[in-house]
């Protein structure tokens, strides 16, 4: 009886030992599970919009999530007849970019070269275009108020603060500011107009004028011009 209990205490470790051994070579001989597609959740949007100061990350899902190899791969192709941005993807999915343009961003699992794309259409922060109109339609007579409205494209424009002036404050008294005015006098049928325009760092980048003809006491509007915004910045006085 007591070899019979010896033996058995001799046993034990042997069996642990081969209980080990045995579930270690289970788990390395399973079978890697393989990607049957990719889920991204951008391919239901018809065009991801990004600023040139902004970043987004690609929100990718390989299939089926407990899929042995899960790398993914990031690229972007040309559009037909669109500019091409810079583009940038790192290891993690995370986008950034500068200069205008559309591409289409391409998604591929490391594993069955399973794809998926979206559209990216890249903005600018710089102000392209300024556009003013009257607040009224109507005829404007000598001692009415009334407000010049811009708005400044495109909607991602960084630099959206505007300041207004008259070409004669005797005629049209216009608020830099708020680009409130009001009319003075007629002028005895002298035109006049009001500035609007982005000024950074004492430079004009863009502006649009709202011209006025004083006639018989009233103001009319005759004119209203957007003026493109160019690389070459026109100094102030």
């Amino acid at each position: 009886m007591k070899n019979r209990v010896i033996a058995l205490i001799m046993l034990i470790p042997i069996v642990l030992m081969f209980c080990v051994f045995s579930a270690a070579n289970f788990t390395s001989l399973q079978v890697p599970i393989a990607v049957s597609g990719i889920s991204l959740y951008h391919e239901r949007l018809e065009v991801v919009n990004l600023a040139e100061s902004e970043e987004f990350k690609i929100n990718a899902q390989v299939m089926p999530i407990n899929a042995s190899n899960k790398g993914l791969i990031y690229s972007y192709e040309a559009v037909d007849g669109k500019n091409v941005p810079n583009i940038t993807i790192n290891d993690n999915g995370v986008v950034s970019a500068s200069g205008c343009g559309t591409a289409k961003v391409v998604v591929t699992t490391k594993d069955g070269a399973y794809k998926k794309s979206f559209f990216l259409e890249v903005t600018s922060t710089k102000a392209i275009e300024l556009v003013a109109t009257l607040s009224t339609e109507s005829e404007i007579l000598v001692g009415d108020e009334f407000e010049i409205l811009t708005e400044v494209l495109p909607d991602a424009a960084l630099d959206k603060n505007v300041e207004f002036s008259s070409s004669d404050n005797n005629i049209i008294l216009v608020d830099s500011i708020t680009g409130k005015c009001k009319a003075i006098s007629s002028g005895r049928a002298k035109p006049s107009y009001v500035t609007a325009a982005i000024i950074t760092a004492r430079k004009v980048y863009i502006n649009a004028i709202v011209g006025l003809n004083l006639t018989n006491k009233l103001f009319q509007s005759i004119n209203t011009k957007t003026s493109q915004a160019s690389d070459a910045s026109i100094e102030t006085t």
